[in-house]
């Protein structure tokens, strides 16, 4: 358990003290939790390019590569790829 000194500062009973001490870890664990959700989004962005490419690897003898560029390009671009990672590493380094 954690105990708090009363310094004798006006306002600082021991309720008021408690609350404030609930508050902060309420915002902490808010934090906490938007961290974790930000880090999901960029994991489901960085798992979908990879498994529709999947997908076209598994039934790529039925098609032929160039009918499909246009499907590879964009899946295998630079931007959904950065932006999950940016997306991963920003949140890892705030949790």
């Amino acid at each position: 358990m954690i105990t708090i000194q009363n310094d004798g500062l006006p306002g600082s009973d021991p309720t008021e003290v408690d609350s404030l001490l609930i508050n902060e870890i309420q915002l902490l664990l808010a934090e906490k939790r938007t961290s974790m959700s930000t880090m999901r989004t960029g994991i489901a962005v960085f798992v979908l390019p990879l498994s529709v490419l999947s997908l076209l690897i598994a039934t790529s003898k039925y098609y032929d590569i160039i009918h499909v560029m246009h499907l590879l390009v964009p899946l295998l671009g630079l931007c959904l790829w950065h932006w999950s990672s940016w997306v991963d590493i920003s949140s890892s380094a705030r949790s």
